[in-house]
């Protein structure tokens, strides 16, 4: 049978001063707790980002909704007399009470019986260092005290074997060294069994000389996350912010219940969570401190360390403490208290004050008492102020039942907050892109930094709706993207950009179909209309056929201008006199090209109507000598005669290509009337004049239709 504990004295954390009791009138001490709320500022600003947390998730953004439904309070065991009667050992001493503040620990020292109380028996001994010349045989060399209270001292030691820095931790020495060093043992033995990146590890559990009980772990250099709330202190890697954000306390708060989370599954709890008891290291590690008032679930672990269902009496913080630990219900304690006390830590990071913070201990003990939901400034988002609410329950039963469930409240907050990040920032380039916009693009570069910005904001946008698809900020803030970029492109006849950025519309909207439709009409029409251009200027292109085209008129010229040389030559040395026959010959031979000409090159020089037509007019041509071959030989027109009129024939011919096609054969043209001027005044030279005339203008004709030289006349046909 267990025996009844004994009680005696009361110690605190906060300095572990032993006391008996507080005054009823409250510690001077309180007044610190009045400064830090009437500092305290909102950590938020209202805004459309803070209601679209509430508005997603169903529930209307009334006042109303920051109050618990139901019954407030808790089946109560006792009323608020019977719970001053179980404090009032803690407010009768007026002498002693302004030594306690509502943020420090009270913790009721209870003597172990005999057969509970553990020993170091079974513990090894830890040489220690007493001067230098011992060092090189000693496992430790204490180095100074680090700190001191009523349930021990610490120091700092060089772990001799591994050369690292340690703390150590032994029971101060007097009349109650055997309590002390059992409870040291107990705590010793709790914190060892918490192996967790959160929480400071065990290195050795060993005794000195004495026998007293030496608890060796790792030295944690840092701040305590109070100093951070309260300003006293700048996060350590937070983007050289001078003054920690929202977000990264509650991340912080994260870490913290990763360590309670493995402390609950090792039947653990703490029952002392506040900020000043974690601490934050200089590359943000977070770790879980002061164990000391912790017990275990599981009845496995009597004698080892102290069971929740047999502690008797208040533990606590006052500003912290949930309901059940104020009544002393006992029987209540578990993993949902501190479930409450991580609940009061988010109070204190959402409103710069513990939920219990009161200017006397009194009122603190009627706020614990009554534990009705707390207020929250209108700044401060809805699904915090529903975390808070339900964490903080005053029936247990109500709250998170686990961890798991607080953390993943949390994770889902900061969830959102991400993608609320996102959709802001997204939303800056958004304005940039609209006034880029509106200024318009005038060049290539501008219209580049255009695309860029668009994508750079349908991006960060996307990315807010992945990890929050009910964000409405960025839902709207894609749609008026996505329609500027439609419209964009639309003014830009841009049809597939245009079609893809209206596919992607969040919330479709069939006007924007329809203008599309419109456009998609407009531009198959001007695609047939260029289609037909393309073809006219295909048609009327002197380039195509060029090369081939040019080999028959350099053919012509040379034979139009040797022959009539020979003539002239034969007839001046009276070797023959020329005649129609030999004319008919010449334009026999000019057909007879044409039909090679036309027969081996037609894929070229029938290629385009171009082409086409100058093989007709070239065909016509011959047509028009023969017929006034036959003409003058019917009408018995001397022959000299004849040949004068053949400059006329070629004159028309140029002078109609250089219409149509190019002005530059009008000089070609001027030759032939050159020519038939000087065979006027000059008839005997006429087959020389002929000659010149031939040779010039087909040449002229044939450098004119070089790829580099001709233009097109589009009115061909016109």
């Amino acid at each position: 049978m267990m025996k009844s504990p004994k009680h005696t004295l009361f110690s605190t954390d906060g300095d572990d001063q032993e006391l008996e009791e507080l005054r009823s009138t409250g510690s001077p001490n309180s007044a610190s707790m009045q400064t830090r709320q009437l500092k305290k500022e909102p950590p938020h600003k209202s805004d459309t980002s803070t209601r679209q947390l509430k508005k997603a998730s169903g529930e209307t953004p009334d006042t109303s909704t920051r109050q618990l439904k139901g019954n407030a309070s808790p089946a109560k065991a006792h009323t608020f007399d019977d719970l001053k009667e179980m404090w009032a050992p803690l407010l009768e001493d007026n002498d002693r009470s302004e030594n306690i503040k509502q943020t420090s620990t009270i913790r009721r020292k209870q003597q172990l019986s005999s057969q509970d109380r553990p020993t170091t028996a079974q513990l090894p001994e830890l040489r220690v260092a007493e001067d230098s010349k011992e060092t090189d045989i000693s496992e430790l060399a204490l180095q100074h005290k680090l700190a001191e209270g009523g349930m021990g001292q610490i120091y700092v030691a060089d772990q001799v074997s591994l050369r690292r820095e340690v703390v150590v931790k032994m029971a101060l020495p007097g009349e109650n060294a055997e309590e002390t060093s059992a409870r040291l043992l107990q705590e010793s033995w709790l914190t060892g069994l918490l192996e967790h990146p959160n929480i400071v590890p065990v290195y050795q559990l060993g005794k000195d000389r004495a026998g007293q009980p030496m608890l060796v772990m790792k030295r944690i250099e840092g701040v305590p996350w109070i100093d951070i709330l309260e300003g006293k202190a700048s996060p350590p890697n937070d983007d050289g912010a001078t003054e920690a954000s929202t977000n990264w306390h509650i991340r912080t708060l994260l870490q913290v219940c990763n360590a309670i989370h493995f402390a609950h599954n090792k039947g653990i709890i703490h029952r002392d969570l506040k900020p000043e008891n974690v601490m934050v290291g200089g590359f943000g590690e977070v770790y879980v401190l002061d164990w000391g008032i912790a017990v275990s679930l599981r009845e496995e672990d009597r004698g080892r360390m102290p069971l929740a269902q047999e502690t008797d009496g208040i533990a606590g913080t006052p500003a912290y403490m949930a309901p059940e630990m104020a009544r002393g219900h006992n029987d209540l304690l578990g993993p949902t208290s501190d479930i409450y006390l991580l609940g009061a830590i988010l109070h204190e990071i959402l409103t710069g004050v513990p939920p219990h913070a009161r200017p006397t201990m009194m009122e603190s003990l009627f706020s614990i008492y009554r534990s009705e939901p707390q207020e929250y400034d209108d700044s401060v988002p809805q699904l915090l102020v529903d975390i808070c609410h339900k964490a903080m329950h005053p029936e247990p039963s109500e709250r998170y039942q686990n961890v798991q469930e607080f953390r993943a409240a949390l994770q889902n907050y900061l969830r959102h907050q991400e993608s609320l990040n996102l959709s802001t920032r997204a939303k800056q380039t958004l304005h940039t892109f609209r006034a880029r916009l509106t200024s318009g693009t005038e060049s290539e570069e501008e219209e580049q930094e255009l695309y860029n910005q668009f994508g750079r904001c349908q991006f960060g946008l996307q990315h807010a709706l992945e990890i929050w698809d009910k964000n409405l900020e960025a839902q709207d803030a894609l749609q008026e993207l996505l329609e500027l970029m439609f419209r964009y492109e639309m003014e830009h006849e841009n049809l597939k950009s245009a079609a893809r950025w209206l596919s992607e519309l969040p919330s479709p909207r069939p006007e924007l179909q329809e203008e599309l439709q419109l456009l998609q009409s407009k531009l198959q029409k001007k695609q047939e209309h260029v289609k037909t251009l393309e073809r006219l200027a295909y048609e009327t292109d002197l380039r195509v056929g060029a090369t081939p085209r040019r080999l028959v008129v350099a053919a012509l010229g040379l034979i139009w201008g040797v022959l009539p040389l020979l003539m002239h030559f034969g007839q001046t040395m009276k070797w023959y006199k020329p005649d129609h026959t030999d004319f008919l010959i010449m334009n026999s031979m000019f057909g007879g090209i044409l039909i090679l000409a036309t027969l081996f090159g037609h894929r070229s020089l029938l290629r385009n109507e171009a082409n086409r037509r100058i093989m007709k007019l070239l065909g016509l041509l011959v047509i028009v000598f023969f017929i006034q071959r036959v003409a003058v030989l019917t009408l018995e027109i001397p022959f000299p005669k004849t040949v004068i009129l053949e400059f006329v024939i070629f004159f028309l011919f140029i002078g109609v290509l250089a219409i149509f096609y190019d002005r530059m054969l009008f000089h070609a043209a001027g030759l032939y009337v050159l020519s038939f001027c000087s065979a006027i005044f000059w008839p005997d030279y006429v087959f020389v004049f002929m000659s010149i005339a031939h040779f010039f203008g087909m040449t002229t004709l044939a450098w004119l239709w070089s790829s580099d030289q001709f233009q097109t006349n589009k009115s061909v046909l016109a």
